[in-house]
């Protein structure tokens, strides 16, 4: 509106100019100041719409400089904001490729120092794997005087033996005792009470070190073993280069042995003290130390490479160890332990044949698997198992009664019924129980408690039978078997020529069997008694036989070539033996027994089907 005023007045003023300049004329004027103010009016409109349209314009054009600022605004904080978020993102991708450069680093790191400490671990492994080897020690072969000698002097008196004459063929034996170290490489595990690898590893037992040194050649192919008593007290007296000392090495114990006053009740590393003669070390002292024999008294004979006695209930022990007095220390000092006993006292040391020695037992060797093939052929040929020879009866099949039957009498048992019809097919079976002599043929051992060639063999477990069988099987290509308990009884009644006797051919059991009255104790030799009507013997007595079924009680209802259960606890036994009396060697008797039961009363014989 000011401006509107404003020009107003302007125009209105520019008319009275112009009046005035005319002369005066009053009369004018209104009319001028009318068509002035008409004109005016317009003019004002007009000025004021323009002016109102440049307003507009020049608001639209400061609201869109507004919002161009506005989103330029926008735009710059976005983009501040982008390069924010880049940044941090980079700063981000940065430090996780830095942290995974530093881990991968870090495990390559790891992995180089594990590969290390593997190499360093097998490098050490080997190196004690090659210490079986290279701490042998050569002891050359040589006669020397075993026990008592002089410089023993009084502490002979405690218990120690006479002297005796030993002459010995060279032999290695171990510089030092077998540390734990080495131990563990073998078998696993540090069974020792005093830990450290280059301890010597102890709380072993004899028997331990059997199963170490088997372990030990199966890995190496070596012959390692324990030295003898007369091996090990030669060495300990320096061999062929002795200076007859006390002990190991010197008369002053305290230079080669750990023992009660200097050891601190604890073993101590192998080697650290002064070796004897041979380079060998704590043979007296720190732990005393297994040999290969059962105890036993000294020879007065002269003697070639002892072995001791052939069994006993004791081992000898050695050397002395870190809880001992003097007396124990001293070479000839001897005591003993049982082979399963372990104590924090006790190790070993390891002794071999020498190179000569080794190749002449190898051609014993060889020597003597020859000797024990052709044996093997002159056995399988005398006293064979085969069914194609004359120990073989074929039994025809048929139909019987099973079971408590009348001419059994009161005898009968509880699980000898119900009599039942059972009908088989043929089949074979053994004439006689299986001898020792064939089992030693197939098995190489012989496990019997009463020994002879032809005599049944017995104390083996039905599970051990089957190995047996399993192993003459595929020695001969042939199908034998444990006969099932309906053959078994069968063949003992005689099958399809039955008499019907009480017992296996016949009324009379001492015609037939070797029982409780007769036997004398022991088992006796297959067919020296009287053979049943199929020409089979000992179905009566001398060992009772392992069949083929798991034990349970009769079922009632004809059977078709019964198997017996298909599961049990127990194995049927058959035919009583020569521990039994009269009553338990009768054809329908039957017993039972774990699979894994055995005793010097109980055997087996073979059995084959037609097909």
């Amino acid at each position: 509106m000011r401006h509107f005023k404003r020009a107003g007045f302007v125009v209105i003023t520019i008319i009275l100019m112009f009046f005035t300049a005319l002369g005066g004329r009053e009369t004018c004027i209104p009319e001028a100041v009318a068509a002035a103010q008409s004109a005016t009016q317009e003019e004002i409109l007009k000025k004021a719409a323009e002016d109102a349209r440049r307003m507009r314009e020049e608001a639209e054009a400061a609201r869109k400089k507004a919002e161009d600022e506005a989103a330029a605004a926008r735009k710059k904080a976005e983009d501040e904001a982008a390069a924010e978020r880049k940044r941090k993102e980079d700063e981000a991708t940065a430090a996780r490729k830095k942290a995974e450069a530093e881990a991968a680093a870090a495990r390559k790191k790891a992995e180089d120092e594990a590969a290390a400490a593997e190499r360093t671990r097998q490098e050490a492994e080997a190196a004690i794997w090659k210490s079986f080897d290279t701490d042998m020690t050569l002891v050359e072969g040589g006669t020397f005087t075993m026990g008592c000698t002089p410089e023993q002097k009084s502490d002979c008196k405690s218990g120690f033996p006479s002297t005796q004459e030993v002459t010995l063929n060279d032999f290695y034996i171990g510089k030092f005792e077998v540390t734990q170290a080495q131990w563990w490489v073998v078998m696993g595990n540090n069974p020792s009470s005093f830990k450290g690898d280059n301890l010597p590893v102890e709380m072993v037992s004899w028997n331990d070190v059997q199963e170490f040194i088997n372990r030990l050649n199966q890995k190496t192919g070596g012959n390692y073993r324990l030295p003898t008593e007369a091996e090990w007290e030669y060495t300990a007296r320096g061999g062929n280069q002795s200076h007859g000392y006390e002990y190991s090495g010197s008369n002053d114990i305290g230079e080669v042995a750990w023992y009660v006053n200097n050891s601190s009740s604890a073993t101590h590393p192998v080697g650290a003290n002064k070796a004897n003669e041979l380079g060998i070390h704590d043979m007296s002292g720190n732990v005393a130390e297994w040999v290969n024999d059962w105890v036993g008294d000294y020879s007065f004979d002269r003697l070639t490479n002892p072995l001791g006695p052939s069994s006993g209930s004791n081992r000898v022990i050695r050397g002395g160890s870190f809880n001992i007095n003097t007396s124990g220390a001293k070479v000839a000092a001897r005591t003993r332990s049982a082979p399963d006993d372990r104590r924090s006292a006790i190790g070993f040391r390891l002794a071999r044949r020498s190179k000569e020695a080794e190749e002449e037992a190898e051609r014993a060797r060889i020597k003597a698997e020859e000797e024990a093939e052709v044996a093997r052929e002159r056995l399988w040929k005398e006293v064979g198992v085969s069914f194609d020879t004359e120990n073989v009866v074929f039994v025809q099949g048929g139909v019987f009664a099973m079971g408590c039957t009348p001419e059994q009498g009161k005898d009968c048992a509880n699980n000898e019924k119900p009599a039942h019809q059972v009908t088989l097919s043929d089949f074979y079976i053994g004439k006689y129980e299986v001898t020792q002599a064939q089992w030693q043929n197939v098995m190489g051992s012989n496990p019997s408690i009463f020994k002879g060639d032809d005599l049944p063999v017995e104390n083996v477990t039905w599970n051990y039978v089957e190995a047996f069988i399993k192993k003459l099987n595929a020695m001969t290509g042939g199908n034998y078997r444990l006969p099932t308990e309906a053959e078994w009884e069968y063949a003992a009644r005689g099958g399809s020529k039955s008499q019907g006797y009480k017992y296996s051919g016949g009324k009379n059991i001492k015609d037939v069997g070797w029982y409780k009255s007769n036997s004398g104790k022991k088992t006796h030799p297959a067919s020296t008694k009287k053979a049943n009507e199929l020409g089979i013997y000992d179905m009566s007595g001398n060992v009772w036989e392992w069949v083929n079924d798991w034990y349970d009680w009769y079922v009632s209802g004809a059977q078709t070539d019964p198997q017996g259960p298909s599961t049990g606890s127990y194995r049927v036994i058959r035919g009583g033996s020569w521990y039994n009396d009269a009553r338990n060697a009768r054809v329908s008797t039957r017993r039972h027994d774990g699979p894994d039961n055995r005793h010097d009363a109980l055997g087996f014989r073979l059995a084959r089907s037609l097909k």
